[in-house]
C-alpha cells in the first residue's frame, strides 16, 4: 500500500531547537539569561539562526529513508488564535512567547520546504493537527497515513492499519520491552510507532479515548481544563468501564452519591470524587471539544499534488545557502 507521511511541523521544528542549542542557554535559568547567549546559537555566515532547521532536515530525511513515502505533507501551527479560543479564551493562554531565534527559523523552514517542493498546510485559524487530520481523513482510504509528531493529541487519529503515529522516543527498546515486543525494525532511531494495539497497551485506551481522557483528565499544556480532582488514574479507569464522558454523565446523572460510589466500587473505579466529577459535567464537555483534531477543514487537494519529488538542485542551493554540508545531507536521501 501507498503511504502518505505527514509531519508535525511546529513539534519537530520546536524539539528541533532545544535539542541543538548550547549548553549555555540549556543551563541558563531566566529568558534574560538565554538571550545573552543567543550568539552561539548555530548561524550562517550570514547571521541567519539554523539550528532548528538543521534539525528538522536531519530527522525528515531519516524519517523518508524509513517511511520511504508516496506522499508527503509538513503541517503547522501559525499561532494561538485560532477557532479553540473563540470556544475557551485561556486554551493555550499558559504558553511562553517563542524564542525569537526560534521564531525566525519557522519563517525559513517554511521558506526552505517550498522551495524544495514539499508542500505545506498552516493558516491562522487551525492548528497543525487540525490539518493533519483533515489530510489523513481525506485519503487514509487510499494510502497508508503516517504521522509524526511528539504531541499525543495525535493519537486519536490512530485508525488500524489505516492511519499511525510515528512519535519520537529515547528510549525505543525499554518502551517495547515493557510490552514484550521488538522494535518494528523499519522504524527510524528513536521512533516509536501506534497503532490501536500497542496504544491500548500503553494507554489502556482506544483512539476516541484519547479525547475523553483530555475531557476528564485535562491537558495542562495546552491547558485544557478537564475536570479538577479528577487525575489520569481515574479517568483511565471511568473510561474502561464507559467508553465517553457522555456515557459517564448518563450512569451518574440523577443518582445520589452514595449510590453512585456503590456502583463505581462495584466496577473497581476507587478514589473518585463523586462532588467534583457531578459539578464538573460542562467543563468536561467543553474540554472535550478543545481536544477533538478538526478533520473536516475545506481542503482543494488531491493526493497527486502530495507526491513526494524532492527537488535535489534547489536542495543543493539551500542547504549551501545555509552552511550546512552538502555532501553530507544528500548522502541521507540517496
Amino acid at each position: 500500500m501507498k503511504k502518505l507521511l505527514i509531519i508535525d511541523g511546529s513539534s519537530l521544528l520546536t524539539t528541533s531547537y532545544y535539542g541543538n542549542l548550547p549548553n549555555s542557554m540549556k543551563f541558563a535559568k531566566t529568558r534574560e539569561e538565554k538571550a545573552l547567549h543567543y550568539g552561539e546559537i548555530l548561524q550562517s555566515k550570514d547571521g541567519l539562526y539554523t539550528n532548528a532547521i538543521y534539525g528538522f532536515l536531519t530527522t525528515m530525511f531519516n524519517l523518508i529513508k524509513s517511511a520511504k513515502p508516496d506522499y508527503f505533507a509538513v503541517c503547522w501551527d501559525m499561532g494561538r488564535n485560532t477557532f479553540r479560543r473563540q470556544e475557551f479564551a485561556e486554551y493555550k493562554a499558559n504558553r511562553k512567547e517563542t524564542e525569537e531565534p526560534l521564531k525566525q527559523q519557522f519563517k525559513h523552514m517554511q521558506q526552505t520546504l517550498e522551495f524544495i517542493e514539499v508542500k505545506n498546510f498552516m493558516s491562522e485559524d487551525f492548528e497543525a493537527d487540525d490539518y493533519a487530520g483533515t489530510l489523513g481523513k481525506m485519503f487514509q482510504e487510499d494510502v497508508q497515513v503516517i504521522y509524526f509528531t511528539k504531541d499525543e493529541d495525535y493519537l486519536q487519529l490512530v485508525d488500524g492499519n489505516k492511519s499511525i503515529v510515528w512519535m519520537p522516543n529515547k528510549n525505543p527498546q525499554d518502551f517495547y520491552a515493557t510490552f514484550s515486543m521488538m522494535v518494528p525494525n523499519y522504524l527510524p532511531k528513536d521512533v516509536i510507532e501506534y497503532n490501536e494495539d500497542v496504544l491500548m497497551k500503553d494507554k489502556s485506551l482506544k483512539p476516541f479515548q484519547i479525547i475523553e481522557f483530555k475531557g476528564l483528565s485535562g491537558d495542562s499544556a495546552d491547558n485544557i481544563p478537564g475536570i479538577p480532582g479528577i487525575g489520569p488514574k481515574t479517568a483511565t479507569a471511568l473510561l474502561n468501564n464507559f467508553n465517553t464522558v457522555d456515557d459517564i454523565f448518563n450512569f451518574i446523572d440523577g443518582k445520589d452519591k452514595k449510590s453512585i460510589q456503590k456502583e463505581f466500587k462495584a466496577k473497581e473505579i476507587s478514589r473518585c470524587p463523586i462532588e467534583k466529577l457531578q459539578s464538573g459535567k460542562e467543563s468536561a464537555k467543553m474540554s472535550v471539544k478543545l481536544a477533538t483534531i478538526k478533520r473536516d477543514i475545506p481542503l482543494d487537494v488531491s493526493i497527486e499534488e502530495l507526491t513526494y519529488k524532492l527537488n535535489l538542485h534547489a536542495l543543493a542551493r539551500i542547504l549551501k545557502r545555509l552552511d550546512f554540508n552538502v555532501e553530507k545531507f544528500m548522502s541521507k536521501i540517496n
